[in-house]
């Protein structure tokens, strides 16, 4: 019986060890990929089983527990490490999901217009939505990716003289569409939930084009959306990870935007720039009726020299 005490600390703490080393495992199967989304949630249910374990007197199970932690601590310290300062401000970009069934028209439009932002993508943005941006005239120019036969797609609103690419909105399209002004390179995006195997394929596959879309552009680019993927999936870190990217949530912690309000609240929702860009200001609006937060970021030039 005393074997048995000392043994059932253990194996929770081995057992937490396998389920955080899984989570890097996204490459393999997409429902590993899955749990690397709750990166924050594991790091806190890690310590506190170092504080159970380790009351329980239980000091190899702490141990495990606190290596556990702190793979999970180790992965998310670099979002609040400082970003690249940028020389000047030269565009504001705002990103919200608005969710389909919502109806706060007048107050996310208000919302909209206070953000003042050059470009933004409201993305789940319905017949409905189209109806009132329309009647409320906001100085934008309005661009839907919205097909009649869907119940959504991603709306633009531009500023005059803007061109957009509508690259499609279909489950197996790339679900973006393209913006450019005065010298900047836009794409909104909305790839799939990750809700089965297929559909995690076709997100990876939508990222896949964001990501080499950025590459290709020449001059600044920037990918906002909601990529349905967190910083730490493998989609997101093997695409966007490296030093082609910067992460404007970086130097802003873990700024969750999905499910709003609640514990499994994770950042999905992201303003990706290319790396001759930094983010000055970074910050997220109410949630106005969606289950996502917004995403506004005021965006430059990276600074070069001291």
């Amino acid at each position: 019986m005393q074997g048995m005490r000392k043994a059932i600390p253990i194996a929770i703490g081995v057992a937490a060890v396998l389920f955080v080393a899984a989570s890097f495992l996204g490459g393999i199967w997409w429902g590993f990929d899955l749990l690397a989304n709750f990166r924050v949630q594991m790091a806190a249910g890690t310590f506190a089983l170092i504080l159970i374990l380790g009351l329980a007197g239980s000091l190899p199970g702490a141990g495990l527990a606190a290596v556990a932690f702190l793979i999970n601590a180790a992965v998310i310290a670099p979002l609040f490490l400082p970003a690249s300062e940028a020389s000047r401000s030269e565009l504001t970009v705002l990103s919200f999901n608005l969710l389909s069934s919502n109806d706060n028209y007048e107050e996310v439009l208000e919302y909209v217009l206070e953000s003042e932002a050059d470009v933004v993508f409201l993305h789940e943005g319905t017949e409905e939505w189209e109806a009132a941006i329309a009647e409320a005239r906001l100085p934008y120019e309005m661009v839907s990716t919205r097909a009649p036969e869907f119940a959504f797609g991603t709306i633009a609103l531009v500023p005059d003289g803007a061109e957009t690419v509508d690259y499609g909105f279909a489950r197996t399209d790339p679900r973006a569409i393209e913006v450019r002004w005065e010298g900047f390179a836009l794409l909104g995006i909305h790839p799939l939930a990750p809700v089965s195997e297929r559909s995690a394929e076709l997100r990876d596959e939508q990222l896949a084009f964001a990501a080499d879309w950025a590459r290709r552009v020449r001059g600044p680019a920037i990918v906002a959306g909601d990529f349905n993927s967190t910083p730490w999936t493998h989609a997101f870190r093997t695409l966007f990870g490296d030093e082609d990217f910067t992460n404007t949530q970086r130097g802003h912690g873990f700024d969750a935007t999905w499910r709003a309000g609640t514990i499994w609240q994770v950042p999905i929702d992201h303003i990706v720039v290319t790396s001759d860009l930094t983010v000055i200001e970074r910050e997220l609006g109410p949630a106005l009726g969606s289950d996502h937060l917004p995403v506004f970021a005021e965006i430059g030039p990276k600074r070069l020299g001291p």
